[in-house]
């Protein structure tokens, strides 16, 4: 490996930056600043420190009060969407008055809370009806005339693939328009992720459907079709696919440890399943959702003492934890396709902006070094000392997006999750580890 391996993560979210659309609405939040409202800026506050179940309880009583109505629901339409309740946050929308001062804010939590519920005919329609991007109208399209489907009969054990790279960024085998191909667990991405040179040599179609936006840490372009999956006995028919048609800056990773980087397989692929990654016993473990039998089945091949941290899901795909660093709370985008690693030290556990880095007091590194956070860093009841932070320029992490207006100050990564098991729990919207 080299003294310093590049960044690395396949990171799709709304930007802002001048002529660059967004990753569905056309980033219609920016137009509004709910954090200045008098009304909602108590909420807002709880909003963005992630205290959901406190901001849920006093937009109740805003939405009992009719001269504030408007405002309870538009922080139930946040709240509900971020909890996974996606019909209530339909519901909630509908009853906000065409007229409030916010409600185009709103716009790109609802679609995706459309298109999460499989009420794709009337995401398209909303789209249509509220003026959202072309790509999102065509993306939308899509999927209503390629259905994605998803076969599994019974829990699927995956061994992990043995080479250089799986320690730091797990790979296993799948095939893809029937080739088969090593692909890489990353859940910063979406369902399926490759270069053009890939697709052509998987037989994935190319797409006019295509945007600018920021993944891979750099902003590129993106066209999306459609592919058929197998892993194992898991067959996927229709699986959305973004082609990163500049790459997805894997040329570093390649040399360093001597593979090629295949696909990438995001969260909205893992959340299919009760998907557990176990890096001890090299493997990834699926098992059909709303079945009680498999999952007490699945759950026996863990071992070790069990602890739970709740998670949220944003717009498309961004999975959110709460924990801390050097003891102070902290609200965590959740993403294990991170790799910035040395040969020194090791893969780094955080990646946050560098006046964020700074509050931890943290110690400037020597060159081709990471800081190591003093006192410990985790999620909630899982901190553990001696984590390394990767510092970025303020100016890129401001470029991950607005987060909705949630002060997400961090990414999670493979260099912390690796020393767990770690079950996402999409029935329940929880987080299992097991140490």
């Amino acid at each position: 490996m080299s003294k310093l391996t590049c960044v690395f993560s396949i990171i799709l979210v709304c930007i802002s930056a001048a002529g660059v659309t967004a990753v569905l609405a056309g980033c219609a939040s920016s137009r509004t600043n709910p954090e200045k409202d008098p009304v909602l800026l108590p909420l807002w506050r709880l909003w963005r420190a992630g205290d959901f179940e406190k901001a849920e309880a006093e937009s109740t009583a805003l939405i009992n009060d009719p001269e504030t109505r408007n405002e309870g629901n538009f922080m139930r339409v946040l709240l509900s969407h971020i909890q996974g309740r996606y019909d209530t946050a339909i519901t909630a929308f509908s009853e906000i008055d065409d007229g409030f001062r916010h409600v185009r804010f709103l716009h790109e939590t609802v679609l995706w809370s459309y298109i999460h519920s499989n009420r794709h005919e009337e995401a398209y329609d909303f789209a249509n009806s509220h003026s959202m991007g072309t790509v999102a109208k065509k993306r939308i399209k899509s999927a209503i005339d390629n259905p994605m489907s998803v076969h599994i009969d019974s829990t699927e054990i995956i061994p992990f693939f043995d080479d250089a790279l799986t320690p730091n960024m797990p790979g296993f085998e799948i095939t893809v328009n029937g080739h088969p191909q090593i692909a890489r667990l990353d859940t910063g991405g979406s369902y399926i992720h490759v270069t053009k040179n890939i697709a052509e040599k998987l037989g994935i179609m190319s797409s006019d459907i295509c945007e600018k936006s920021f993944a891979a840490l750099t902003v590129a372009e993106l066209c999306y079709t459609t592919a058929d999956l197998t892993i194992g006995g898991i067959s996927m028919k229709n699986v959305p696919v973004a082609i990163h048609a500049s790459g997805i800056q894997t040329e570093a990773l390649s040399q360093a440890y001597g593979v090629e980087v295949g696909p990438i397989i995001g969260t909205n692929i893992l959340k299919q399943f009760l998907t557990t990654v176990d890096p001890r016993h090299k493997r990834i473990i699926f098992s059909p959702l709303n079945d009680p039998v498999e999952r007490e089945h699945h759950f026996s091949l863990l071992e070790g003492s069990r602890k739970t941290v709740p998670f949220s899901m944003l717009h498309s795909h961004f999975l959110l934890a709460g924990g801390s660093v050097a003891g102070k709370n902290c609200l965590f985008f959740v993403d294990s396709g991170l790799v910035v690693a040395n040969s020194h030290q090791g893969q780094v556990s955080f990646l946050a902006g560098q006046k964020q880095v700074a509050s931890w007091n943290t110690s400037p590194a020597p060159q081709d070094s990471f800081p190591e956070i003093p006192g410990s860093a985790g999620l909630s009841g899982l901190e553990m000392p001696k984590q390394l932070a990767y510092p970025v320029p303020d100016t890129m992490w401001k470029q991950f997006g607005s987060w909705s207006g949630l002060n997400v100050e961090a990414l999670l990564s493979w260099g912390y999750l690796k020393h767990f098991t770690w079950t996402i729990d999409f029935e329940r919207r929880e987080f299992i580890f097991h140490q």
